[in-house]
């Protein structure tokens, strides 16, 4: 049996994080708490999400789950709640269901079989990390208007990181104003501005920790809540 409470707005970066990359995903619930992956249909963008047990207000999980569903149904009951409001989630082998305000609201399960597998998170050579304002990373996005692609450039000897358009005419560049970076190379690689938009949605204003390479994917994670894990991925313009 699974019975846990979960913060209105714990659930509802899971969810627009989710949304963002696809409309299906599998929430797999556990002792341990809950995890999911989702890569969206060109195989460009990637989301995973681990929530601790203990980051949840009440949790009790008896046996391992696995829920296949249609994204949109279960941020139906949370658009019109507020922090204030209580979340619960309950099910067993076959349902899944939603309680809020004396709402109830039963998840219709996806055929799992049906369902592609989500690969694991994928390991590459990366040659610089860093933690960049996350704030400041979308609002370059928001600067960049309808620019299609980015750059993102690292100078291994001045160990700074730049952020800029790849057209002359409307230049846009961004240098975060706080960075921590260690890189053991140069690089410079370019992004579709749309995919990074997507995979930085659920960003408010934590931490954002990235790492790439030359013509490498990007990986961004963050922890919007204590004990929440989310991390996106996207491959390099090409």
């Amino acid at each position: 049996m699974l019975e846990a409470q979960i913060r209105i707005p714990t659930m509802k970066n899971i969810l627009k994080g989710l949304e963002a990359i696809g409309e299906e995903v599998i929430l797999n619930f556990d002792s341990d708490g809950l995890t999911a992956t989702i890569v969206d249909s060109s195989v460009t963008k990637m989301f995973y999400l681990k929530v601790e047990s203990d980051a949840f207000e009440k949790y009790s999980c008896t046996a391992d789950y696995s829920y296949g569903v249609v994204i949109a149904r279960m941020k139906d009951i949370t658009k019109a709640l507020t922090t204030k409001d209580e979340l619960k989630i309950e099910g067993d082998a076959d349902n899944l269901a939603l309680l809020a305000n004396g709402i109830r609201r039963n998840i219709k399960l996806l055929n799992r079989t049906l369902m592609s597998k989500p690969p694991s998170m994928p390991h590459f050579n990366y040659t610089y990390d860093a933690e960049i304002p996350a704030l400041e990373a979308r609002n370059f996005i928001k600067t960049l208007g309808d620019v299609l692609s980015f750059n993102i450039v690292i100078a291994e000897a001045a160990q700074t990181m730049t952020w800029k358009s790849e057209s002359p005419e409307e230049a846009v560049e961004w240098m975060p104003t706080e960075v921590t970076l260690n890189s053991s190379q140069d690089s410079e690689t370019s992004y579709a501005t749309e995919h990074i938009k997507l995979a930085i949605c659920a960003t408010n204003r934590e931490t954002l920790e990235l790492r790439s390479g030359d013509d490498l994917p990007i990986e961004f994670t963050w922890a919007p809540h204590e004990g929440v894990r989310l991390t996106s991925l996207v491959a390099p313009r090409t």
